[in-house]
């Protein structure tokens, strides 16, 4: 489909809808109680294992108006950031409680159904706080982009500098869960290289394993005690960090297998010398202040620098919360997976249940046929809409005829209210809403055309000094536990990331996502990674096809098709 992006803000990835709609629940319901404001108008559009998120642009930003309008008073977001920090360890906890509670017992029913409206309970409260990362980012980042814009224009500042600068200004304020990641990580890097070297080992500094010679296997790390230490930062780490492959969709617990695995893969990748140079780098990132921030600061005024700490803020508080949701999603797979086996479904019309059928199923012991039916129905194609009032009336006619005809499960756009989502269930019945609410609202351009253009643009968040052009082999990955034909040096498209992509952002020459900006996580990561990065393209993963040959001009943030050069 062919999304108008101008007015509309559309966002897809792997996600099923449990673990999608509670944060909306949070957005739409709850956040009121600390904001006296809530999400707008969502309309999710689900097919398979894929979702398509629209808002509207102007209500996002103004939402997020109101909301840098408060933090910009003296303190409040001060306040308001470490207050954050606090409930995310909170909710760690109430994670680390539940994970122990499900992995070790076997709870009946109505015990269950308790700790998961419990639990739920928790989620929702913390995430009403959490919510407004992304209004605050879309209104913040406009608004300093411009003043850039402006101070370039009269002359204050170099263009170039602004290029350089921009590039850090956008920071967080404090080391990130990824970097914090790749630290531990590459402790098991030097651990792992140290007990090989005791086994008598040959390990150049300077040279990667070769990738032909076999690597220690987990076997032989259990049964030999010169590999205790390996072993035991292996399981550390994956104890550490055992939610970094999960996402919105699945989720997939790190293991000290996976993490010796990894160790194998890095170091037949690059020299242990150069490991060590990245990791020394990433923490003088968050050590040590950038001259070029530092000057670009300088040129702008108290507003503005006040946003600039503001941003700063508010992308560590973005990557809290995904370390958190990660987390969370875990514990909620738990439970499917409960239900799952419990009541003789599959996990995939599991992950199709709303919460509030959940906890009905748990406190009833059972799951009727008709909900079986609706899941199945659902995991085909479904629209949700989640909003705090009433929608205004939509004419159509297809699902009219459906309710004229007995199946009212449909209700009538007047009768949406905050009472839940509305949701709409099979293929034939989510293509009339979608092409309805796109009759009214006009968020879809084309229900059926493919973009034909070959050259798009958004903005370069990162970029190394010198590297003005990249070439290669562009790699369209919208679920990155299915990357295809993914080869280091590609160029991963993605509609956004998560941190399940990062074994993919790590073998990527370039980084490039329909949707993001200056603080997104493929941003942050891209940063972090040292790889060049564009975000907010729009349409990357529908204009360019898997296997095509791109060029990324750097830093005007330009991707298009190249023709491959002809041998001489």
């Amino acid at each position: 489909m062919q999304y108008e992006h101008e007015r509309w803000l559309s966002w897809n990835q792997p996600a099923n809808i449990l673990m999608i709609t509670l944060p909306l629940e949070a957005g739409v319901y709850r956040a009121k109680e600390f904001f006296g404001q809530n999400w707008p108008l969502t309309i999710l559009y689900f097919e398979g294992d894929q979702v398509v998120w629209f808002n509207r642009w102007e209500e996002l930003r103004s939402l997020g108006e109101k909301i840098l309008d408060s933090w910009l008073l003296p303190g409040a977001s001060e306040q308001f950031f470490t207050g954050f920090e606090q409930e995310c360890k909170t909710m760690r906890r109430a994670v680390q409680d539940m994970v122990q509670l499900l992995e070790s017992s076997d709870p009946p029913h109505a015990v269950l159904a308790d700790h998961y409206r419990a639990f739920v309970d928790k989620y929702l409260r913390w995430y009403a706080i959490g919510w407004c990362a992304e209004p605050v980012q879309f209104c913040a980042e406009r608004i300093l982009v411009r003043e850039l814009e402006r101070l370039v224009a009269l002359g204050h500042i170099e263009g170039e500098k602004v290029i350089s600068g921009k590039i850090h200004l956008f920071s967080p304020t404090a080391m990130t869960y990824q970097a914090k990641m790749e630290i531990s990580f590459a402790a098991c890097v030097e651990t792992v290289l140290a007990a090989l070297r005791r086994a008598g080992w040959s390990i150049a500094d300077d040279m990667p394993f070769s990738r032909e010679e076999p690597f220690i296997t987990w076997s032989a790390v259990l049964n030999d005690p010169i590999y205790d230490d390996a072993r035991r930062m292996c399981q550390a780490h994956a104890a550490e960090f055992y939610w970094s492959r999960n996402n919105y969709l699945n989720t997939c617990k790190l293991t000290g297998p996976d993490v010796l695995d990894e160790v194998g893969k890095a170091l037949k990748d690059r020299p242990p010398q150069a490991i060590r140079k990245g990791v020394a780098d990433l923490e003088g990132m968050f050590t040590r202040e950038n001259p070029s921030r530092r000057e670009l600061k300088q040129n702008l005024g108290a507003y503005h620098r006040a946003i600039v700490d503001i941003l700063g803020s508010n992308a560590l508080l973005k990557d809290r919360r995904k370390e958190v949701i990660s987390r969370v999603n875990h514990v909620l797979t738990l439970f499917l997976e409960r239900i799952a086996a419990d009541f003789s479904i599959t996990l995939g019309q599991a992950q199709q249940m709303l919460s509030a059928e959940i906890e009905e199923v748990l406190s009833q012991g059972r799951i009727s046929e008709a909900l079986c039916e609706t899941l199945t129905m659902r995991r085909e194609k479904a629209v949700v809409i989640w909003c705090e009032h009433d929608v205004a009336p939509i004419e159509y006619t297809s699902l009219r005829r459906l309710r004229d005809s007995g199946q009212d499960r449909y209700p009538p756009l007047t009768e949406w209210t905050m009472g839940g989502p509305t949701i709409v269930e099979g293929a034939a019945a989510a293509n009339d809403m979608l092409a309805a609410l796109n009759g009214k609202f006009g968020f879809v351009l084309d229900l059926e055309k493919r973009v034909t253009s070959s050259r798009i643009k958004g903005d370069c968040v990162f970029f190394n000094p010198g590297e003005f052009e990249i070439k290669g082999t562009a790699r369209i990955v919208l679920d990155p536990k299915v990357p295809g034909n993914f080869e280091k040096g590609d160029v991963l498209i993605a509609p956004s990331t998560t941190p399940d992509y990062l074994a993919l952002m790590k073998k990527a020459a370039c980084i490039v996502t329909d949707w993001g900006g200056w603080t997104s996580h493929a941003a942050l990561v891209a940063r972090e990674f040292g790889k060049p990065c564009i975000v907010g393209t729009n349409y990357a993963t529908k204009i360019f096809a898997d296997g095509d040959q791109v060029a990324v001009i750097l830093p005007d943030g330009i991707i298009e098709k190249s023709l491959l050069e002809e041998p001489a």
